[in-house]
């Protein structure tokens, strides 16, 4: 019998009744995270020499994480020599220039050629799962503001059209990756004819699911260890006599 005499009811279903409590709860957790909508924020600034690049993630109201750097701080991890060697140049510190010549060889050509052909086909190898997800992020705001003033009007001109042609470009082909929205991207081209100058404007907008994002994810690995396989057996394969 379930039910001692006093009606109680006996371990043996409290012990079923926590057991699927146990199975349960996990699994509306994950179900309520992955309904949750990921919301990223992409700005970058450009004044004159200044940059600065902020990325904002956001997954519920005061959880989220902001990452705010100057974009100099990017290009010193790939350009470094090339950047010390502008500031010995410009009469700043720095190592002689000779020395910041023998640096920029570095890495070599072999080399870059190398981790672009292996990036290439990593990427080539998960762009199914990429596209997938690009097809359910959906834009809010996109934002692209330009000043731009050359030392000549007529080249300025020419700039500016070239810069209008090459947003309009750029917005068409990342439209086409994403999620149909109805907002319409901002694109500015503001001519300077009297200052040189070069000022950049640019804040956008993302949600997704955070489910798709996990879906994503265990494609990218089914993936990834596929080709793993793959490249292994076509390495043990012996040639053909």
């Amino acid at each position: 019998m379930h039910f001692s005499s006093g009606g109680r009811i006996v371990p043996g279903m409290v012990s079923l009744f926590v057991l699927l409590w146990v199975l349960l709860v996990p699994v509306v957790l994950l179900l309520l995270l992955a309904a949750l909508p990921l919301t990223l924020q992409v700005s970058y600034q450009r004044r004159g020499h200044d940059d600065r690049l902020e990325l904002n993630l956001k997954i519920w109201p005061g959880l989220g994480y902001q990452l705010a750097l100057p974009a100099i701080d990017l290009a010193r991890r790939f350009s470094r020599p090339a950047i010390k060697l502008r500031a010995r140049l410009e009469g700043r510190a720095g190592p002689p220039p000779a020395m910041e010549k023998k640096c920029l060889t570095r890495p070599d050509l072999p080399v870059l050629l190398r981790q672009a052909r292996r990036w290439l086909r990593l990427g080539k190898r998960l762009w199914p799962a990429v596209r997938c997800l690009l097809r359910q992020v959906q834009p809010r705001r996109v934002r692209w503001r330009t000043l731009i003033g050359l030392s000549d009007a007529a080249a300025t001109g020419l700039a500016t059209g070239g810069l209008w042609s090459l947003k309009g470009t750029a917005v068409t082909a990342l439209y086409r990756f994403l999620r149909p929205s109805p907002v319409r991207p901002e694109l500015v081209v503001m001519p300077s004819f009297t200052t040189p100058v070069l000022a950049v404007d640019l804040d956008c907008i993302f949600t997704v699911r955070t489910g798709h994002i996990m879906i994503a994810a265990l494609r990218m690995a089914v993936l990834y260890m596929l080709g793993g396989i793959q490249d292994r057996l076509a390495g043990h394969k012996l040639p053909k006599g």
